[in-house]
């Protein structure tokens, strides 16, 4: 028996069920007649180490995930892409046990490397399995990777802010009334960006005891721009009544 490991199977039907839902078991008897005739085995079984094995029956469902892409790019200088890396498709379809397929809310890709990018690119990359349970089913397995790659130049505009939560028994001035936008954006797209596509808001509610200055925030800008960063990131106010 160790050189030949007879497989011992056990019909489904004949499990015991347990109070708990979906668990059921088998007794093993070691007296019974029907383990030796399974076991092809003609001696006497003196014990069985393990008398119940248990089963816990599950729902094997489907489930639609997205992709989250491992990457480290490097563009060369004056490159860049709007999109960025684009997955096709950017979800899969995940299978088996629901107790398993409800604790798993994405999957990763393999390692994307990239230096000196100044063309278009595309590959295929493989899904990560090894870290997912040996029973779950993946399709595909493989996805398409596209990146779109055109020349940036950098631009700004000046954006008046918009003061915000003033009190209405209050008369609040700022100075400067704009600020300096500075951005990346594809050649391409440079002539489309005007300052309406740009708001820039200082919270009054979200001004510090005893101090002068309301901090800015930039809350609505193109997509179609990157490294967006606002030149002044506080200005100076006084409160006239």
């Amino acid at each position: 028996h160790t050189w030949s490991k007879p497989r011992l199977e056990l019909d489904i039907t004949s499990a015991v069920e347990t109070e708990s839902s979906n668990d059921y078991y088998f007794y093993v008897d070691k007296a019974n007649q029907s383990l030796k005739n399974k076991l092809n085995f003609k001696g006497r079984i003196l014990s069985v180490q393990k008398d119940t094995l248990k089963v816990k029956l599950d729902i094997n469902l489907e489930k639609k995930i997205p992709i989250r892409i491992s990457k480290k790019l490097l563009y060369a200088p004056g490159y860049g892409s709007d999109k960025g890396v684009v997955l096709s498709p950017d979800s899969i379809t995940i299978s088996g046990p629901k107790r398993i397929i409800d604790t798993i809310s994405y999957v990763v890709t393999e390692n994307l490397e990239l230096e000196g990018l100044n063309t278009d690119y595309n590959t295929t990359l493989s899904i990560k399995t090894d870290s997912l349970p040996s029973r779950i089913g993946v399709v595909p397995k493989e996805i398409e990777a596209n990146i779109l790659v055109s020349k940036f130049t950098e631009g700004s505009q000046e954006i008046p802010i918009t003061l915000m939560n003033i009190p209405e028994d209050k008369e609040v001035k700022i100075f400067p009334k704009e600020v300096k936008v500075v951005y990346r954006v594809g050649l391409d797209k440079y002539n489309e960006i005007s300052l309406r596509d740009f708001r820039v808001i200082a919270d009054y509610n979200k001004v510090s005891a005893d101090s002068p200055f309301l901090i800015l925030e930039l809350v609505d800008m193109p997509t179609s721009i990157h490294d967006v960063r606002l030149q002044d990131k506080q200005v100076q106010f006084v409160i006239l009544n």
